[in-house]
């Protein structure tokens, strides 16, 4: 794709996610390239006894199908999406190097998400 239309699909493919991350009362962290890394429930202090709102990590769904039925009708392809959901501990906060610090969250629970997301790859649910 030309940069321009690239550029377009990403932001309008965000713009749904982020209303859905948004919907189950997530936070987007970040974009990777083509992802985003989102996080949903509150920080709860070590010890805490709030538990977190759990993430159903399915409301993206009718939204993209809907979208995907507008791209094909244009003549499009379809967008396929993977997710990976994960719960536990993690460490929130700044973290970087001096002069490029960024509010994140980091720990075995993002990276086994990361991982889950990963195995998606050859899998087609929807």
């Amino acid at each position: 794709m030309p940069e321009q239309q690239t550029a377009d699909l990403l932001n309008h493919h965000f713009a749904l996610l982020g209303a859905c991350i948004e919907h189950e009362q997530g936070v987007i962290d970040k974009y990777i390239g083509d992802s985003v890394m989102a996080v949903v429930g509150r920080p709860v202090a070590h010890g805490g006894s709030r538990r977190p709102r759990r993430s159903r990590g399915a409301g993206h769904r009718p939204v993209i199908r809907e979208d995907n039925a507008v791209r094909r009708a244009a003549g499009h392809a379809a967008i396929r999406v993977r997710i990976g959901l994960h719960s536990g501990p993690v460490v929130v906060g700044n973290i970087g190097a001096p002069g490029r610090v960024n509010f994140t969250v980091v720990g075995d629970t993002v990276n086994i998400a990361q991982r889950f997301e990963q195995l998606g790859k050859g899998v087609h649910v929807w």
